[in-house]
């Protein structure tokens, strides 16, 4: 409502004669459409496991009004481009506005069907999981059903599993929802048809790298500014160093060295493993290298960086 209305009426002079105003009238019945077309992606987005939706506001708005706007310009349409970039930009206000309120209220939800690898899902934190115990006990707000679909259910589950698949209810493999939630890839064996999926395309990964670039040095001089003033705010507060730099293994197991704003305290809080056994000290170090919940390492500043970085 206000991405359509609030704009129109700051741009038409008489509310009156809106409607007979073409360039107007088409202005909003384009944002009409591609407020509710995004709207449609961005909830066909957030049904797959591990996908937040409000990342995902910008990029499913972005394509509708890009194409109602390519509409617009093929065909010749008048319309008013104040009104429509207005629409867009309270359109994306409103719909990340209305995310962020739902998603500190809520989480994501699942309903499980036990048996198999489904059962060690329940061990993912932050998830409403819903154990079901019998067809019947299923409602919709418990979210998608989830099942090791490599398991040997009863007829009874089997028919409660595609009756929900033909009710367009999304059914989910535990193995795939296991790896959208915690972001880690689980290969249990590998066949032909691996390796092919394996295999990474190189011209996309060519091209990849050469748009990275690009957009890269086209934005350095804007976000530039940026960096000068979080680097100084981080040598006034903090003191030492500005960057955090640490070993990463990369493409093709390379190792690289990263570089980012430190945003711990400047001590040196790895074990010096005296006294232990390489096995222990390597854990010791491990662990200490890892951000726990609330860990006092992190400075006020690190604690702003980090939350809207």
């Amino acid at each position: 409502f206000f991405a359509i209305v609030v704009p129109a009426v700051f741009r038409l002079q008489n509310q009156l004669d809106f409607i007979t105003r073409h360039n107007e009238f088409n202005t909003i019945i384009g944002s009409l459409i591609a407020m509710v077309g995004g709207f449609f992606i961005m909830r066909r987005l957030s049904d797959f496991p591990g996908i937040s939706a409000g990342s995902y506001v910008v990029v499913s708005f972005s394509i509708t009004y890009g194409l109602i706007m390519a509409i617009f310009f093929l065909f010749r349409i008048d319309y008013s481009r104040y009104v429509y970039i207005a629409s867009f930009g309270l359109s994306l206000l409103w719909f990340i506005s209305i995310y962020l309120m739902v998603n500190r209220r809520s989480k994501t939800r699942f309903s499980v069907i036990s048996g198999g690898h489904a059962d060690g899902l329940l061990e993912i934190g932050d998830i409403g999981w819903t154990v079901l115990n019998a067809p019947e006990a299923y409602h919709p707000k418990n979210g998608a059903v989830v099942a090791d679909l490599r398991q040997n259910y009863s007829a009874k589950w089997e028919r409660f599993i595609a009756d929900c698949a033909l009710r367009g209810i999304p059914v989910y493999h535990s193995k795939q929802v296991k790896e959208a939630l915690s972001g880690k890839v689980e290969i249990e064996h590998l066949s032909e048809n691996n390796f092919g999926s394996l295999l990474p395309n190189m011209v996309y990964l060519h091209f990849k790298q050469f748009i990275d670039l690009v957009v890269a040095l086209l934005f350095l001089p804007l976000f530039a500014i940026i960096l000068v003033i979080v680097g100084s705010a981080i040598l006034l507060t903090s003191g030492g160093p500005v960057f955090f730099r640490q070993q990463r293994m990369g493409y093709r197991g390379q190792p690289f060295m990263v570089y980012k704003f430190r945003t711990m305290s400047n001590e040196d809080s790895e074990a010096d493993g005296n006294g232990q056994e390489f096995g222990e000290q390597e854990n010791g170090l491990r662990a200490s290298a890892m951000t726990r919940d609330d860990d006092g390492r992190i400075t006020r500043l690190g604690g702003f960086l980090r939350k809207y970085r």
